[in-house]
């Protein structure tokens, strides 16, 4: 399973409830006619000594390959999700291509 995850730091303005309710909705509707199975939302409450953690939100997007992940990034609706994020966010999400081992 490949996974394209998307994380919102804390530091950057980020307006949750435009993102919850508009960004996640739009993207979740779209993206199994895009090649994913599957995605999720996360929320990081605390760092385990107590403090603020790096991010505040994460949103993951599965695929069964890579080859599902090439065709999610040539699909000619990404251009859409990516010009929403300045609705919701004042800056660029740190993305990385993970590939889960196990669940």
């Amino acid at each position: 399973m490949i996974v394209l995850s998307f994380y919102y730091k804390h530091a950057v303005p980020f307006d949750a409830e435009y993102y919850m309710n508009k960004h996640v909705p739009m993207v979740k509707e779209a993206i199994v006619d895009m090649g994913a199975t599957k995605c999720e939302v996360k929320k990081f409450l605390t760092a385990p000594d107590g403090s603020t953690p790096l991010y505040q939100y994460a949103f993951s997007i599965f695929f069964e390959s890579r080859e599902a992940l090439d065709l999610f990034f040539a699909h000619p609706k990404l251009p859409e999700f990516q010009a929403d994020v300045p609705n919701y966010y004042e800056g660029n999400p740190d993305v990385y291509i993970e590939k889960l081992l196990q669940a």
